[in-house]
């Protein structure tokens, strides 16, 4: 790097009044522990009662546990799991299929989220009339959904495509002797303390997730606790029918109480939903691996690499659908505090590029408002009109045609397989060479020799799961996605390969460099990030992003969070009255200018655009 360049008087001057803005505010803070003891917290099959006509609203017909979660209403899940209604308005459906669609939603908690899991189900085709519908229902569309704090995409899609098709008489189980019990975490070689206990069943879930009670916004007034009888390895084997030992909550209006599952007073609950319910319920991320029939296996994987499982499900569904470089550029705007609209027809690919999205953003925190979709809902418009960073997905209704967007906005379409063009940002560094890099890993994660099972191999210290090059075991359930055509299947070791690529024209304010830049006034005992000082020592063709970074509250969070950690290592303190300071030196400038609202979404074939587009990771 060049010798750094920069104003030592202006520094001077302005570092008195930086060291009293950090004495007078706190320091930052990190989330405290959560923990939870069940792998999800709720379930539900919502649509029309079996009486009812396409007029009908739909409603929760069955739940379990029965009791209401308080301050999440039950209609805001409902316009959730239909966010265009409950005829999928503007999404696309397949004609011959019974699932239509799987999709994640998510609702903030304090600072902890509960993610809501949805299989869009069309029992049309179905040879029996399942246990939720009638004659005059059969047609319409149902969803089964799961809220759960535990972020493993993957295990819960697929418990549900198979709870679902085995309500609807589409999937054979396996017989009990079918479970391979060897293939378990005692095989794998982790790094964790995680203890299977298969001998005695004591599957307990580590402290360190997601508790609802411990939520600001969402407190359990009865916690659930969990009976923990012997578990069958098996959803599916003839075991003894598990009782759950939870408190008595609220119960949902309207629905009759049989047993411990609520249900619709037309619908009787077969005996083996709520048995695989409560024995899925019961599981945690100790769990051994479980084959509940051909092709629906649930992984859970280690809570040491918990953290990448949005991730791992995530990741094929974007780069099957846009460019490499479309990708970069939404990322670097991202970061840069960027807003980005994700329009398309299909739920998953709508979430799930959201959620590819953000993951990518790491170690950044999107520091805008994430809504993976909107309800085509009139007061959920209002929020295209923010003027403040978000990431929303949203089905392609006419609606959205009629807003002005600001000329900043990245917005994709999914349809189309593009990105709007936008020159509002800087380029982000070393562009060219990173899009290279990464389509070379894409090309090769084709070709490469895989292993049957992941965390396995140990030869490999750079990677937590060792040196073979291993399949995505955590990846979208491949039912539903085998309908959607999408090519890019990448491995383990590909996915954290593209992340080490995103990181590389990074690594100036990501790696331990950056600490070289925080200034410490010796009689104050304060440090704080002298931007003018790194900005000099950044590489010319490059300075224009890391101005841009310097201005973004994604940095600024990212800054805040090591110099925090930097100070604690040193024994300095700070005022905790106040929870935001002053951390970086000198005046701050604003570099970008502001943004006007002149851009507009294009949907329609006939709409300007290049829509021969397709993405070429193939």
């Amino acid at each position: 790097m060049k010798s750094p360049v920069w104003d030592v008087q202006k520094f001077e001057k302005n570092l008195s009044r930086d060291i009293l803005n950090r004495k007078n505010f706190g320091g930052a803070t990190t989330n405290s522990a959560f923990e939870a003891s069940t792998l999800f917290d709720q379930f539900f099959i919502i649509g029309v009662p079996p009486s009812g006509t396409k007029k009908s609203a739909p409603q929760i017909l069955v739940a379990y546990p029965p009791f209401e979660l308080p301050n999440i209403p039950i209609p805001r899940i409902i316009e959730q799991c239909f966010p265009t209604s409950i005829d999928r308005t503007f999404l696309q459906s397949g004609t011959s299929h019974i699932i239509q669609d799987e999709f994640v939603f998510q609702f903030q908690c304090g600072p902890s989220k509960i993610y809501g899991f949805c299989v869009h189900v069309n029992p049309k085709t179905s040879s029996q009339l399942p246990f939720f519908t009638s004659k005059n229902t059969k047609k319409m569309h149902f969803c089964f959904c799961m809220l759960s704090q535990i972020p493993v995409f993957s295990t819960h899609l697929t418990f549900l495509t198979y709870l679902s098709l085995s309500a609807c008489g589409k999937v054979t189980t396996n017989p009990p002797s079918g479970v391979n019990h060897s293939n378990s975490k005692k095989d794998y070689n982790l790094s964790s303390n995680a203890n299977p206990g298969t001998q005695n069943n004591e599957r307990r879930f580590n402290k360190g997730l997601f508790p609802i009670r411990n939520c600001n916004s969402m407190t359990l007034k009865n916690p659930l606790k969990i009976d923990r009888k012997e578990i069958s390895p098996a959803l599916n084997e003839s075991a003894e029918e598990l009782t759950i030992d939870m408190s008595f909550g609220t119960p949902i209006n309207g629905l009759d109480l049989t047993h411990q599952i609520g249900h619709h007073t037309e619908i009787q609950v077969p005996p083996q939903i709520e048995r695989e319910l409560a024995k899925y319920y019961k599981m945690t991320l100790n769990s051994p691996p479980v084959s509940l029939a051909p092709g629906f296996e649930l992984n859970f994987p280690p809570l040491s690499v918990l953290d990448k499982s949005v991730l791992w499900a995530s990741i094929d569904t974007l780069f099957s659908l846009l460019h490499v470089k479309d990708i970069v550029t939404v990322l670097s705007g991202l970061i840069l505090d960027a807003q980005v609209l994700v329009v398309g027809s299909r739920l998953q690919e709508v979430t799930m590029s959201i959620y590819a999205l953000q993951s990518l953003l790491t170690p950044f925190n999107f520091s805008g408002t994430v809504f993976p979709v909107l309800p085509a809902d009139g007061h959920y418009f209002d929020l295209l009109q923010l003027p403040t960073p978000f990431l929303f997905g949203i089905a392609p209704c006419p609606q959205i045609k009629k807003t002005k967007f600001l000329e900043s906005c990245y917005i994709i379409n999914l349809d189309k397989k593009n990105v709007s063009s936008n020159d509002y940002y800087p380029p982000y560094p070393s562009l060219e060479q990173v899009v290279q890099n990464i389509q070379k890993i894409i090309n090769e994660s084709k070709h490469a020799p895989t292993a049957a099972h992941p965390f396995t191999s140990s030869d490999n210290t750079n990677s937590p799961f060792g040196g073979s090059v291993v399949e995505n075991p955590f990846a979208f359930p491949e039912y539903f996605t085998k309908y959607l055509n999408h090519k890019t299947h990448l491995m383990m070791q590909g996915i954290d390969a593209i992340l080490m690529e995103l990181h590389e024209p990074l690594k100036p304010a990501l790696t331990d460099f950056l600490m070289s830049f925080f200034v410490t006034d010796a009689e104050e005992g304060i440090t704080v990030f002298n931007q003018e000082l790194f900005l000099a020592s950044v590489e010319p063709k490059d300075q224009k992003f890391f101005e841009f970074l310097m201005e973004s509250q994604s940095f600024q969070d990212f800054i805040e969070v090591k110099l925090s950690a930097f100070m604690k290592q040193k024994g300095e303190t700070t005022n905790p009255s106040r929870s935001r300071k002053s951390s970086f030196s000198g005046v701050k400038t604003r570099r970008r200018r502001s943004a006007t609202r002149t851009q507009a979404v294009k949907l329609d074939e006939s709409d300007e655009s290049d829509t021969d587009m397709q993405p070429n990771n193939e």
